[in-house]
């Protein structure tokens, strides 16, 4: 049975040469916007996946990518274990096309089965208040000394 240990998304990652060690930027909590549609770019898609000795290699997972339940798009995503039995895989998207506001949703499926889901926020901001009357400064004196 295939397992996560880590999903989530981000605006950037780097790998590091020597280690292979990932570090990973501005992981998406909230996207904020004045108005619809919003493109929030760009995205990466981060997951620490393992397997068990009896399954394939080579599997074909689902991504899902949901705005209020309602399905954004799907696509596959290859992973190769090769003969270990943890990986790590990332799927990059030039930008994202969000509609109106609601609950974001990532999901990684194997078949019918959900391994992993991460849900962010996008908010509509309030339109901003009428401004307030002008105000108007009078000068006063003052002296600084050095």
């Amino acid at each position: 049975m295939y397992k996560t240990s880590l999903f989530l998304v981000a605006q950037g990652k780097s790998i590091d040469a020597e280690t292979q060690a990932v570090s990973v930027f501005n992981i998406l909590e909230d996207a904020s916007a004045i108005g619809f549609p919003i493109v929030i770019a760009p995205i990466i898609i981060v997951g620490f996946l393992s397997r068990e000795h009896e399954d394939s290699n080579a599997p074909t997972f689902q991504l899902q990518i949901e705005l209020n339940n309602t399905l954004l798009m799907q696509f596959p995503m290859s992973v190769q274990f090769g003969d270990k039995l943890r990986t790590k895989t990332f799927a990059s998207m030039q930008g994202l096309v969000v509609p109106n506001a609601g609950a974001l949703t990532f999901r990684l499926k194997f078949g019918n089965t959900q391994l992993a889901s991460y849900e962010m926020n996008v908010i509509l901001f309030p339109p901003p208040s009428q401004a307030p009357p002008n105000v108007s400064v009078t000068p006063t004196e003052s002296s600084v000394a050095f």
